[in-house]
């Protein structure tokens, strides 16, 4: 969680930038439900299974609605003073269409992230229902822009969090022995991690055929002359992640070691694209251009990156897209792996964590590209 961490002055920072995005979209308020948004905005979540919205209204101060078995965590970890509570579901709309009565709002126009797991169909019409004079509007893409753009405090965990990712890579490199299992290196990456200070790492291990299975658990796959094998993880600083994709062959493995090469000159056609004013499916175009070109288009089989920060990712992130049409700006930051996958060969990967700067990106970890070769 965020907790103390960081300051009241970037707490608040948080706030305002929500308060300022409803009222340019003409809205009253907003009701954050999305769990990964609610962190952002109180350090903290809010009920394990039911709804529990942070209300964002344009004039006077956020109040946050949850289950009353979690108000004593919500008040140690968060850092929100107006917290309300319900005793479990079946009065928790109740509860909030209550709140919106007392602050004004129940004949507001309202915006809602219509397009998350924390918020059920049922619990707007339930809301409507209750409330017929509510005016509600999607505003599932506002917070994750405002989420994009990193402030200085941010950057400088994601930073602590790249040391700690080099840290894992490296540990990665050394561990690619003969015969070792996929879990032994996790454990070694994990051990890298917390000897840099941090207590957590994302991602994982995989080796040989394993390496085309994507998101496939890292386990007893033992390391053979000539396989490939590649890492995603993340290292850790206050819930904020920096991730990176690197591949190495034990040995030779000409068409590995030829995917890989694809990868990295699509990271790299990535860099070159990603600037202020680029949109997010023109980057996109520039590495999918890449990799297709190389005759590899059917192993692409994702997105080239997605915004991150707090946490890895999430379901409402800006994302780098075929066809997106949003606006690069500075101070975004991205993970941008590209995986490719070719199911006669192997899965190959590479990536940065860039910023966006003014003039270009930034990659925030800083380790080269080149295939790790043990």
């Amino acid at each position: 969680m965020l907790l103390e961490a960081f300051s009241d002055h970037e707490m608040a920072r948080r706030a305002t930038s929500v308060r300022d995005a409803a009222m340019e979209r003409g809205l009253d308020a907003i009701a954050v439900t999305y769990a990964l948004h609610v962190e952002w905005l109180t350090g903290t979540w809010g009920s394990q299974f039911w709804v529990a919205p942070l209300v964002v209204p344009v004039s006077g101060e956020p109040r946050f609605l949850v289950r009353r078995f979690d108000e004593d965590r919500v008040r140690a970890e968060g850092r929100i003073a107006a917290i309300e509570t319900y005793f479990d579901r079946d009065d928790a709309i109740d509860s909030w269409a209550a709140l919106l009565r007392e602050a004004g709002l129940d004949r507001a126009r309202i915006g809602l992230e219509l397009d998350n797991h924390d918020l059920t169909h049922r619990d707007v019409t339930e809301l409507q229902r209750r409330l017929p004079g509510l005016v509600v509007e999607d505003v599932s893409d506002l917070v994750p822009r405002l989420m994009a753009r990193k402030s200085e405090e941010e950057l400088l965990a994601m930073r602590i969090a790249g040391r700690r990712t080099r840290a894992a890579v490296e540990a990665f490199r050394i561990g690619l022995v003969p015969g070792v299992r996929e879990l032994d290196v996790r454990a070694a990456m994990e051990a890298a991690v917390r000897d840099a200070g941090g207590d957590a790492m994302r991602g994982g291990v995989a080796f040989g055929s394993h390496t085309t299975v994507p998101h496939g658990d890292d386990g007893e796959t033992r390391l053979a002359q000539g396989d490939p094998a590649y890492t995603e993880c993340s290292g850790y600083h206050l819930g904020y992640c920096a991730t990176l994709c690197r591949s190495a062959v034990l040995g030779r493995s000409v068409a590995a070691e030829r995917l890989y090469d694809v990868a990295r000159a699509a990271v790299d056609a990535v860099e070159a694209a990603l600037r202020p004013g680029a949109t997010t499916g023109a980057v996109d175009a520039a590495a999918r251009e890449i990799v297709e070109r190389a005759g590899h288009g059917a192993a692409f089989r994702h997105r080239t990156g997605y915004a991150v920060g707090l946490r890895a990712n999430g379901r409402l992130n800006l994302s780098l897209r075929p066809g997106g049409m949003e606006t690069i700006e500075a101070g975004m930051t991205f993970h941008t792996p590209i995986i490719l996958i070719d199911p006669d060969v192997a899965g190959m990967a590479c990536s940065e964590t860039f910023l966006v700067t003014e003039t270009g990106a930034e990659p925030l970890i800083g380790l080269d590209r080149e295939l790790i070769r043990a």
